[in-house]
């Protein structure tokens, strides 16, 4: 494979991360103050559905939707997701709930 390649889907994956990382902090921001919200279903169904049109808008607007570079995108996605729950974790620990 050609260096533009590998550059071209390092990138994807870059962003994947970026995208992912704000998607899965930003889940996590909202069901941390659910319990405190006034109407907790609308503040789950316009955050689900925000947070998911900006995921795939920004994955499609990054990789052109070629497969590589969403197969890339989706990965850096993923890893973000390993890193958030491991940074969110300890304060679960903390409060005194379970992990599951």
């Amino acid at each position: 494979m050609s260096e533009a390649l590998w550059l071209s889907l390092g990138g994807a994956a870059a962003a994947g991360f970026a995208l992912g990382a704000l998607h899965f902090q930003l889940l996590w921001w909202t069901t941390r103050d659910l319990h405190t919200s006034r109407r907790p279903h609308l503040r789950l169904a316009l955050s689900t559905m925000l947070r998911m049109g900006g995921l795939l808008a920004g994955l499609a607007l990054v990789t052109g939707l070629q497969w590589p570079a969403l197969l890339a995108a989706l990965v850096g996605v993923a890893g973000a997701r390993a890193v958030v729950v491991r940074r969110v974790a300890p304060s679960r620990r903390a409060s005194g709930e379970v992990a599951a």
